[in-house]
């Protein structure tokens, strides 16, 4: 695109979270509605994640603005969660204490690549940061926090189920 000279902006979001989202997300989201406590209390990884109604706006936001023209961002809500962090806000979503067992993630790992889950188990447990910063200085605000847009989701897919 530069080559030909085409304005463009490049817009690279991390893991998205939202109403019928589906893959890695959905199968946490899963994982955290069930009953038991699960092993992620000592789970200090953090992960960048964005909400959709964020990332919508971002959308809108390098369409219309000229900052953003011949730009790439990260984008991704300001603040990144650990894995602990993240199945605390998803069971609050649901009125529901975190439930979490202090469970080494060495531990965690080995019994995951004990049971052909090695992979799974670092997409989960693995580190991932973006910093939206730049974006967010060329004017891009998101609207959600990541534990409002949390809340806001399980209410969602709650309602979904009873109806």
């Amino acid at each position: 695109m530069r080559a030909a000279g085409v304005p463009f902006t490049i817009l690279r979001p991390v893991l998205i979270y939202g109403p019928n989202v589906k893959g890695n997300f959905a199968r946490l989201m899963q994982l955290a509605q069930k009953p038991w406590p699960l092993p992620f209390g000592l789970c200090s990884n953090r992960r960048s994640l964005l909400a959709r109604r964020n990332l919508i706006d971002a959308v809108h936001f390098a369409v219309k603005s000229s900052a953003a023209k011949n730009e790439t961002y990260m984008v991704a809500d300001p603040d990144p969660l650990t894995l602990a962090e993240i199945v605390t806000a998803l069971r609050a979503g649901e009125g529901r204490r975190p439930g979490l067992l202090p469970v080494p993630p060495g531990l965690i790992a080995l019994a995951a690549n004990a049971l052909g889950r090695a992979e799974e188990w670092r997409r989960l447990g693995g580190t991932l940061i973006a910093d939206p910063a730049k974006l967010m200085r060329a004017g891009w605000k998101p609207a959600l926090d990541t534990r409002e847009g949390f809340a806001t989701l399980v209410g969602e897919s709650s309602a979904e189920k009873n109806s």
